[in-house]
């Protein structure tokens, strides 16, 4: 996996994006953060409930998680393998 250093203000956005019940998918197409970073940065802050929104916010995360990683920047394995990965440190 490539390594690209993101802004602190970009990985702020991030979290207060998630903070406000932003689905993994919506995060990464402001932040232009593949999925697996933004849910390595944002794993642990809870959704903001809001009924029925944070139920479709949880199931688009888990759809978005076992997709490909971004083409030509990431490994094609899936969202969420990547996001192991980098919690475990590991770098390409």
């Amino acid at each position: 996996m490539r390594t690209i250093g993101y802004d602190p203000n970009q990985i702020q956005l991030a979290k207060d994006l998630r903070r406000e019940g932003a689905a993994y998918r919506e995060i990464s197409q402001v932040t232009k953060m593949p999925i697996s970073t933004v849910a390595f940065y944002v794993n642990g802050i809870e959704v903001a409930k809001d009924g029925q929104r944070t139920m479709w916010v949880k199931v688009d995360d888990a759809v978005a998680m076992w997709q490909p990683g971004t083409p030509l920047r990431e490994l094609p394995l899936p969202n969420w393998v990547l996001t192991f990965l980098k919690n475990q440190g590991v770098r390409g």
